[in-house]
């Protein structure tokens, strides 16, 4: 009987000494395992670190669910991007970009809300790197570790700049009024034109801005989620509206419909339609604006004729789109340099949907005005991969046609409606129109469609 009570004994500081042994490798390699996880953040997170508490770390108290973080030293880093790279992250140069933030400093400054950052108040010029850096495409988590901020704080930097530029009167888009300005434009439609048209002071058709399906929250227009159905492209989105000169600058933009509305439809509801069409004298005499098959030949706008194949008329076609396609280059350029619109849009409301868009248009005519040229930089691999990785679409020139997104408009029996009412009433008689002027000239001069030229479209 001692003996068994000895023996009992003797296993049971056997096992109590396996289990201590097994703590001891489980400490052991939960020592490992973090020292590995740490040394993953490090690399993986250069902007963001762990501040001890005597560093005066200003954030909230312990337990708290905010992230210490340090602020990307701005002025480094832009030196180790270099000008190229700048302006393939930034869409702009460096000087361009500093001229542009002197712009919106007053408005930013004033938007600021001090003491609301953890980690100290974000500077102005870091909120505008922020912005630009989505509307390039880049993705919120990517942005937000580079700068050393929060998430969150992307998209309020992106509404802040959004702000300011719709706040500032210099980025302002207007169509001139002035009708020596407007004939200096027709005359840059005309060096462009190969029969010579000198009567385009500017070309206008539809884009699709692209969103995620509508939830309740996101309408807040009270449009309702099936009219931002597209069927023609397949997509949620609203109609984007815009006009141009010859150098692809925007005259004007509207985003007032959803995506199912067609693009004559938009016409007839934007305010420029007012000012041109209703305001004698606003548009100076002998002057029209050229656009696709959705719109209707007036004594203002001037579009291709339908089912032909040869002839003069065939020949018309061929020279209008030489100028008429001015507006598709723009939309080109303008995807191309800002990404977000290559992608669905994230979950905004409408509203504001409908002021990024005008503020991208604003900063794609800054761009052209700085770099005198319409041409935008090719985008980051890592952009291009985010954008693609949604569902959107990688772009590698400027001159690309997006087709997923040109000719916004929806072809519905409603627009149909509206332009058989436009052209039934439509005055003066329909001889007189700018149209058969042109195609007298076409005639006049044996103008033909170049042999070497194969006809896609009209």
């Amino acid at each position: 009987m001692f003996a068994a009570a000895v023996e009992e004994l003797e296993r049971q500081e056997r096992k109590r000494k396996r289990k201590s042994d097994d703590a001891a490798r489980d400490e052991e390699e939960d020592a490992v395992i973090a020292s590995i996880v740490a040394t993953l953040h490090a690399v993986c997170h250069p902007s963001t670190q762990v501040l001890a508490p005597s560093t005066g770390y200003r954030g909230r108290e312990k337990g708290s669910k905010t992230i210490p973080r340090v602020r990307k030293n701005l002025t480094d880093y832009f030196a180790e991007l270099g000008p190229h790279n700048f302006r393939r992250h930034y869409r702009m140069h460096q000087d361009d970009f500093f001229r542009l933030h002197d712009l919106l400093q007053p408005k930013l400054q004033n938007s600021r809300t001090k003491g609301s950052a953890p980690n100290g108040d974000i500077d102005t010029v870091t909120r505008l790197c922020m912005a630009l850096r989505f509307m390039a495409g880049g993705d919120k988590l990517d942005i937000s570790g580079l700068h050393g901020t929060g998430p969150d704080e992307v998209y309020k930097s992106l509404w802040m700049v959004m702000d300011a530029v719709n706040d500032t009167e210099a980025l302002d888009i207007v169509f001139p009024s002035c009708h020596e300005k407007q004939k200096e434009m027709a005359q840059e439609f005309t060096v462009k034109s190969k029969c010579g048209f000198d009567n385009c002071v500017a070309a206008k058709d539809g884009m699709l801005v692209w969103t995620d399906s509508p939830s309740e929250s996101m309408d807040d227009m009270g449009i309702g989620q099936g009219k931002f159905y597209n069927g023609r492209k397949k997509k949620y989105g609203l109609n984007m509206q815009a006009i141009c000169d010859a150098n692809r600058r925007f005259l004007d933009v509207y985003v007032g419909h959803p995506g199912s509305a067609s693009d004559y439809t938009v016409w007839l509801d934007s305010p420029i339609r007012e000012k041109i069409e209703k305001t004698p004298g606003f548009l100076r005499p002998g002057l029209v604006i050229y656009g696709d098959n959705a719109y209707v030949n007036t004594m203002t706008t001037v579009s291709p004729f339908k089912a032909v194949s040869s002839g003069p008329k065939d020949a018309f076609n061929f020279y209008h789109s030489q100028l008429r396609i001015t507006i598709e280059g723009a939309f080109g350029t303008l995807v191309h340099r800002w990404g977000c619109l290559r992608k669905p849009m994230p979950q905004f409301s409408v509203s504001k949907i409908t002021r990024l868009v005008v503020v991208l248009c604003k900063l794609h005519n800054y761009c052209i005005d700085c770099n005198l040229s319409s041409e935008s930089p090719t985008p980051l691999a890592e952009d291009q991969f985010n954008i693609s990785s949604e569902g959107g679409y990688a772009m590698l020139s400027s001159n690309s046609r997006v087709n997923e997104l040109l000719d916004a408009g929806d072809i519905i029996e409603s627009g149909l409606i509206e332009r058989r009412r436009a052209r039934s009433s439509t005055l003066p008689p329909t001889h007189l129109l700018p149209i058969y002027e042109m195609l007298r000239h076409i005639e006049t001069n044996g103008y033909q469609r170049p042999p070497s030229n194969i006809r896609s479209r009209n």
